[in-house]
């Protein structure tokens, strides 16, 4: 055998016992799979997490402003919605009543009687009248769905691991523990009138379907002055319904609230990740009548005062808006 013979038979031998060896290493792995699976479709299920336990009252921190860029479209859009009765007296105060009425709940309900007569100690059965009290198993239920903006961001997938931050900071108040709080009530308000309600965090379920997707956030400015809460729905979405939502969540809000409007949209509002589902897969069906809350300044000292302390009454407002919506009025 030649010495040229020799070289390429040891090439060859080591070739093969580098592709033995390499063969037996574990394969490498795979990027995160977008495929979407039956129960994910139309259920936006909130077993995927964790169930929400509102946090301990917000740490103090820094303010996180956000992008300064308008979406003139949806600015001029909020400045036509309606707007509910005024929350305030002849002498500027707010009203003790300045909050939006609970509406009936949702028809087709089932009764259960409770007060079963029991025998007394000597086995004397009392005629007492049996109470009959709605019991929430509606014939369907219609789905809401609350993110929790900024909750559980660490989650979030590779894909949108830009947007994994705790939200602003300012006067000892913490974005996502603020709209974990009102998330929270909201939703509990929500099942009391028969609607049944999943909290999702950052990452949405993939092609998250709902009859209403509400995600909630609390606002940040460098400028203290900058105030008031507002909202958007997604400007790409061919879908009519919204706007109606975002009128019905505008008069719901403002009038349990009493906070002014602020009509400065954002491109990062309208342009929200959890809109738009043809650009990745984690974000609501478009087919969902959609919004984005900012429910007010915490960088602003009024507005972080009143969300600080009336949580219940911000959840009111989010409740009712999502309420006046589903009951068509």
């Amino acid at each position: 055998m030649s010495s040229i013979s020799k070289i390429l038979h040891a090439l060859s031998a080591a070739l093969a016992v580098f592709s033995l060896a390499f063969s037996t290493l574990a394969p490498p792995t795979p990027m995160p799979s977008t495929a979407v699976s039956n129960d994910r479709v139309a259920t936006c299920d909130e077993t995927l997490y964790p169930t929400p336990t509102p946090p301990p009252n917000p740490q103090s921190g820094e303010v996180s402003p956000y992008g300064v860029y308008e979406d003139r479209f949806a600015v001029a859009e909020a400045q036509q919605m309606p707007t509910g009765p005024s929350a305030f007296d002849a002498n500027g105060k707010l009203r003790p009543d300045a909050t939006a009425p609970t509406l009936p709940p949702v028809p087709d309900r089932q009764f259960a009687l409770l007060d079963t007569p029991t025998p007394d100690s000597n086995g004397v059965t009392a005629d007492v009248t049996p109470t009959v009290v709605p019991t929430i198993i509606p014939a369907k239920l219609l789905r809401v769905v609350i993110q929790s903006g900024h909750w559980l961001n660490s989650e979030l997938p590779y894909q949108l691991s830009q947007f994994s931050d705790d939200g602003a900071y300012a006067g000892g108040v913490a974005e996502w523990k603020l709209n974990l709080h009102v998330a929270t009530l909201a939703a509990g308000l929500l099942r009391t009138r028969g609607y049944d309600v999943r909290i999702v965090p950052a990452t949405v379920p993939i092609d998250c379907r709902a009859d209403v997707f509400v995600a909630l956030h609390a606002d940040a400015d460098s400028d203290p002055n900058v105030y008031g809460y507002k909202a958007a729905y997604p400007r790409d979405v061919n879908n009519p319904v919204n706007r109606r939502l975002l009128a019905d969540m505008y008069i719901e809000y403002g009038v349990a609230t009493g906070l002014d409007r602020n009509y400065s949209i954002s491109l990062n509002m309208s342009g929200y990740y959890a809109f738009y589902n043809q650009k990745q897969p984690y974000a609501v069906d478009p087919r969902t009548p959609m919004l984005i809350l900012e429910m007010g300044y915490i960088s602003n000292d009024n507005d972080r005062q009143f969300l600080s302390t009336n949580q219940d009454v911000a959840a009111l407002g989010v409740a009712n808006g999502v309420d006046r919506f589903l009951q068509g009025k």
